[in-house]
């Protein structure tokens, strides 16, 4: 996948939301902000060449934590801070199919899937 701004960077997006005051599922009351400070923690011990975002929604908030590489890259759904050594492994292999595969989108969401 290549970037899209030139830098050599690509973005890892994660979703960190918590909707209606935590009432409704929401990547953030499925831990993504633990996971999110692990995973932006990792990134810069390793000097991977990702830019780390926290978005407020990716439409997947039933089904999170929500995680997108971009552009145009596959969700990564469902990981937990537990598995961010695994994470940060597939990143620096620049293995993102298999990162995907491990944290697949589950099929009844891939057909809602922009």
């Amino acid at each position: 996948m290549n970037d899209s701004d030139g830098t050599g960077r690509h973005k890892l997006n994660i979703c960190v939301n918590f909707r209606a005051g935590n009432m409704l599922p929401s990547c953030g009351a499925r831990g993504s902000r633990e996971l999110a400070d692990a995973l932006e923690a990792g990134i810069a011990e390793r000097g991977l060449p990702y830019d780390f975002n926290r978005l407020h929604c990716m439409g997947k908030c039933h089904i999170g934590p929500t995680m997108r590489i971009s552009p145009g890259g596959s969700f990564i759904m469902g990981a937990q801070e537990s598995d961010v050594p695994r994470i940060l492994d597939l990143l620096q292999a620049e293995d993102l199919d298999g990162l995907a595969i491990a944290y697949p989108l589950p099929e009844q969401d891939r057909n809602l899937d922009d």
